[in-house]
């Protein structure tokens, strides 16, 4: 039934970009919400309630999406090569990404009057 109705979706094998748009517009929409609730009027806070509702679900299925895409890419590639995965996986060699550190301090990777080494 997807083929006949929608030719182009049956033809992918990554619909997670499509989903992972969803969750973060619905939470932002249920902030906004909140701020008109408490700014204008209280009947906004049902909307409010709604966009967090939808916000959980579509969370879910992009999760469900992302599994299903990152089991396909991983076994279609050989797996670290899957785009993204040297970031996700910590491989980045940023530390806030994970990645391995760099020595700070005065410790044996320093030359000699370079950046505050010793003469």
């Amino acid at each position: 039934m997807v083929e006949t109705l929608l030719p182009g979706l049956a033809a992918l094998h990554n619909v997670h970009p499509m989903f992972v748009h969803f969750p973060i517009a619905f939470f932002l929409g249920a902030l906004a919400m909140e701020l008109v609730a408490i700014w204008v009027h209280e009947r906004f806070h049902f909307v409010a309630t709604w966009m967090l509702y939808l916000a959980a679900l579509s969370a879910v299925v992009t999760a469900t999406t992302g599994f299903l895409a990152m089991n396909q890419i991983a076994a279609a590639s050989g797996g670290h090569a899957a785009p993204g995965h040297w970031r996700a996986a910590g491989h980045g060699g940023n530390r806030w990404a994970g990645g391995p550190r760099r020595p700070r301090g005065g410790g044996a990777g320093r030359r000699p009057g370079v950046h505050g080494g010793a003469r």
